[in-house]
This record gives structure tokens, sequence and C-alpha cells, in this order.
């Protein structure tokens, strides 16, 4: 039985290449629209990583350096993982840093 595509597990690194955009340019003194889609993709991201840890997202979380409470909480929430892939926790795991170490581009200048 195959499974599906949601639940067939893929690297981030071979999905990168699907996310570079074409250059992309705004004027200057102008708020990108694409700052809102940019931090939607990151959080999609961090959801997705989070359902690839699965039951090891607490030790994932706590050696990016999160404390053991705050991993605690994220680790047992009830909450989906869109829900907790805006939390505090995920975001200091998780941060545009290490995005762009991983050579995702961003879609809004800084």
């Amino acid at each position: 039985m195959e499974k599906s595509k949601r639940a067939r597990r893929r690297k981030l690194e071979t999905d990168k290449a699907d996310l570079k955009p074409s250059s992309v340019a705004t004027p200057e003194g102008r708020v990108s629209p694409l700052r809102e889609i940019d931090k939607w993709v990151r959080r999609q991201l961090r959801c997705y990583l989070w359902k690839q840890w699965g039951p090891a997202g607490y030790r994932e979380l706590r050696k990016r350096g999160v404390t053991v409470r705050e991993a605690w909480n994220t680790s047992k929430s009830a909450h989906g993982p869109w829900r907790l892939s805006k939390t505090p926790a995920l975001a200091f795991a998780l941060p545009l840093r290490f995005f762009i170490n991983l050579g995702l581009p961003s879609l809004a200048p800084r």
C-alpha cells in the first residue's frame, strides 16, 4: 500500500527548490506585500518540520536551545501542528537565520 502524498516524508532540502522566486524588487520606502507571504511560508515550514519530528519534538526543541518548560508545554500541547508553528518555542528553535542557512530565499527585503 503506497502512502498518500501527505503522509510521505520528504526532506526540507528537496522542497526548497520549489520556493526559489524569480527576482522580486520593491521600491525604496514601501513595505513589501510579500512580507506576509514570507511569514506564512516560514510558518508552513515550521509546521512541516514539527510534523516530521513527531514524537521526538521535545528532544529536537531541547537540542535547539528551548527551555525545558517551553519544550514540554509545546510537545504535550493538544493543539495541532499549524497552531504550534506560531509558538515562541518553535520560533526560537527555527528562527529566520535557520531558513537562510538552508539556502531558502526571503521573498521580502528586510
